[in-house]
């Protein structure tokens, strides 16, 4: 009889485990976890918490632009590219040709913004040959980008090229297509590939936005513990202060806001740690211990955007510049090489660090193309 009851006890604390650890993926959503929003609706899945609106008891925030928010128009130029004075011809109802009439002067202005069309031109560069006075030969370099061969595409060409396949992930085909209907060019479409050099030195920022949501699930595991909210709040009231600081045009945050703000963040993180000494055996334990130990470790990382403002301290952005790629994989498939996924990942990250830094996607292409790629500053000194 005790060995019945033996084992009815084990397989009673093996089911409850595998119940506990159940509802615990059954309360994962995107509020507390790396789960995708389009997640959070499905069957017996526990919804994110609504979040409180930014204006208790006021009204509804509506779409679009919102008051005071900097607005965005097709401004008047001060200085036109170019300037044409129009008169009115032909003859007038009297009889007279208004080419004689008297100019009264302008009494309207319209400024027209517009491309002016696109052909390609061919052009034949002949390299000569000289001799010296000294009987040494000189001999003509090719232009700038110029490849082996009778014949080539221009680092414009290219760049159109590389920048509609790699940036808006267009494929080869349309990307002839569109140049053939643009320029009048027809470029094989094995052809529209370009050389590109990546930044070669950068710092790491751990994502705040993926350790928040972490955090929330650390404080729904352990609800009775304080430090989960301490570190969520340091963390939430350093990246807001930054953004401030951002906006206001600062270089720094306020070192006294900072430092008061960093310590609690590292009181938390030692709470925390004494709290959990193990990685624990019941559900989202030892998530929460890892969560910490990394923390605890990678302060430098967790926090480099609190004493350098040009870092973000979420990836965001970086995941906005990947997820077209990857809708792109999966709709497609088309990425099906190693090789060439790494090339693309390389030229979109150069480009996306050019930009960053404010310069133009296309000339950072042609920089790149014709050899000498744009690079970005060295870091000042932490």
């Amino acid at each position: 009889m005790s060995t019945q009851v033996a084992d009815l006890l084990e397989a009673n604390e093996e089911l409850a485990a595998k119940l506990a650890r159940l509802e615990h993926l059954l309360t994962r959503n995107s509020s507390n976890s790396s789960i995708p929003p389009s997640k959070d609706d499905d069957p017996g899945r526990t919804p994110p918490a609504a979040k409180p609106q930014r204006r208790v008891g006021g009204p509804k925030r509506a779409r679009g632009k919102q008051p005071g928010a900097p607005g965005a128009n097709l401004a008047w130029a001060d200085n036109p590219t170019k300037q044409i004075d129009r008169f009115p011809t032909g003859p007038c109802e009297c009889g007279h040709d208004l080419a004689g009439a008297t100019d009264l002067g302008i009494v309207d202005r319209y400024q027209q913004h517009e491309l002016p069309l696109i052909s390609v031109t061919v052009t034949q560069y002949d390299q000569h040959q000289v001799r010296c006075g000294c009987g040494r030969l000189h001999t003509a370099t090719r232009p700038e980008g110029a490849r082996t061969g009778l014949v080539g595409y221009g680092p414009n060409l290219q760049s159109f090229a590389v920048y509609l396949m790699v940036v808006h992930f267009i494929p080869a085909t349309r990307v002839v297509e569109v140049l053939q209907s643009l320029t009048g060019a027809t470029p094989a479409s094995g052809s529209c590939t370009a050389c590109s050099t990546a930044p070669q030195h950068c710092y790491h920022q751990l994502c705040c936005q993926h350790l928040l949501r972490d955090l929330a699930g650390a404080a729904e595991t352990y609800s009775d513990a304080h430090w989960p909210t301490q570190i969520t709040d340091a963390l939430r009231g350093l990246i807001h202060h930054a953004n401030l600081a951002r906006d206001a045009g600062r270089r720094a945050l306020n070192d006294a806001v900072r430092d008061k703000l960093i310590n609690n963040f590292r009181d938390g993180v030692k709470v925390g740690l004494s709290d959990t000494t193990s990685h624990g055996t019941k559900p989202g334990e030892r998530k929460a211990r890892l969560l910490l130990e990394v923390v605890g470790d990678r302060e430098d990382d967790v926090l480099r955007f609190a004493h350098d403002l040009r870092v973000p301290p979420t990836s965001n952005q970086a995941e906005r510049d990947l997820r077209p790629a990857k809708i792109q994989q999966k709709i497609s498939g088309r990425l099906t090489s190693e090789a060439r996924t790494k090339d693309r990942y390389l030229i979109r990250g150069y480009l996306s660090t050019a930009a960053k830094h404010g310069r133009n996607t296309i000339d950072a292409l042609r920089e790149a193309i014709l050899g000498h790629p744009w690079m970005p500053p060295d870091p000042a000194p932490t």
